[in-house]
């Protein structure tokens, strides 16, 4: 199966998306160990994401591990297409967020 590790770091991108439902759900810890599990899943979602952005897709699949990651970005509130598209620099950039962009909105009505 092509893109094999990609969505298998799909399949990690959702069980960190579970965990932090789950950690905003129950409102955490308090004091010190709630700072170390929200550094503990800030740094799985880097990870995640770091690992997902350096990996080269070569099917739907993987594409769609890309833009799952796009979306995870957007629920974290650090990124938005919308904003991208208005600080972009140059016209390719534009297009890439419009892109991007129509792909997060299609993936939104379909679920």
């Amino acid at each position: 199966m092509a893109d094999t590790h990609l969505i298998a770091l799909g399949h990690e991108l959702d069980a960190l998306a579970k965990a932090l439902d789950h950690y905003a759900a129950t409102g955490g810890e308090t004091g010190e160990a709630e700072a170390a599990e929200e550094d503990r899943l800030w740094a799985w979602s880097d990870r995640v994401l770091d690992a997902i952005a350096t990996e080269r897709s070569s099917s739907p699949e993987g594409l769609a591990v890309k833009l799952q990651a796009i979306e995870h970005l957007n629920r974290i509130g650090d990124l938005t297409p919308a904003d991208r598209i208005t600080d972009a620099e140059t016209k390719s950039d534009v297009l890439a967020w419009a892109i991007v962009r129509d792909l997060v909105s299609q993936r939104t009505q379909a679920a």
